[in-house]
């Protein structure tokens, strides 16, 4: 096999298709990508895993927000939903910008923001981002997703006061001291004012994951992100915690004759 980096192609849409293997006569790794063993560049890959060890900050969750259970009977499925709206219930003062509509720029109104907006004790702000540790594909979209939406907050107008209105809407008891701190302007909106917090769920029944673990992949997505928050946007800090949730095993049935 070529020894290569991986490169944008790489990571894109072959994310839950992609896997890391060590070689054991040489000490290098290879991928199986579409079919192919290609060797990943021994310099390459020790960035990586050098960038994880070093730079990568991974904090203990929060008690009480272990043992959420995210199963959903009716529809058969593990719900990342269900964690982020029992998180808000766990925490009022916080804000649920699941599934909101928000609008960058001129494009559609379909954007988030974050999973969660949560006050600190100490009057900051976190931004919270939330996905299922399953497969790379899961992990990638969540470290893409912090960096578009985190990126936007800094830069774009209209997104800002997107945000700011959907703050003053839920019955949230501390909007007043979210809009004090989130300023109308967009030129007041610093990065360094901010934490990104990135929440990975894990089934609680099993080990609790590394991060040295998570695929290569998705490593290199993370280190994208994280350059990229730090260093151009400022941003104060980024986390990462895996949390315990309680999940089923949901299996079908098929019937006789069913055609896929």
């Amino acid at each position: 096999p070529s020894s290569t980096p991986l490169n944008a192609s790489d990571r894109r849409g072959k994310g839950a298709r992609t896997r890391l293997f060590p070689h054991p006569a040489n000490g290098g790794y290879y991928l199986l990508r579409a079919g192919e063993w290609v060797e990943v560049d021994k310099g390459f890959h020790k960035a990586i895993s050098n960038f994880i060890k070093k730079k990568v900050r991974v904090e203990p969750c929060e008690a009480g927000f272990k043992g959420i259970d995210i199963s959903d009977d009716a529809a058969k499925k593990n719900l990342e939903g269900k964690f982020n709206a029992e998180v808000v219930v766990r925490k009022p003062t916080a804000i649920l910008f699941d599934r909101a509509k928000l609008q960058i720029g001129a494009g559609r109104k379909d954007k988030e923001f974050c999973d969660i907006l949560d006050m600190t004790h100490d009057g900051g702000i976190r931004i919270i981002h939330c996905k299922p540790h399953k497969d790379a594909s899961s992990i990638n979209y969540l470290f893409s997703q912090a960096k578009f939406y985190c990126d936007a907050f800094l830069r774009d107008d209209v997104f800002l006061k997107e945000i700011r209105e959907f703050i003053n809407n839920p019955p949230c008891s501390q909007k007043g001291a979210y809009l004090s701190y989130i300023r109308d302007n967009i030129d007041e909106i610093r990065g360094n004012d901010y934490v990104v917090c990135l929440w990975l769920l894990y089934n609680e029944k099993e080990k609790c994951p590394k991060k040295e673990n998570i695929p290569l992949i998705s490593q290199f997505e993370l280190k994208l992100m994280h350059d990229h928050l730090r260093r151009h946007c400022k941003f104060k800090d980024v986390i990462l915690r895996f949390v315990p949730v309680k999940v089923k095993t949901y299996t079908s049935i098929k019937k006789p004759g069913a055609t896929t």
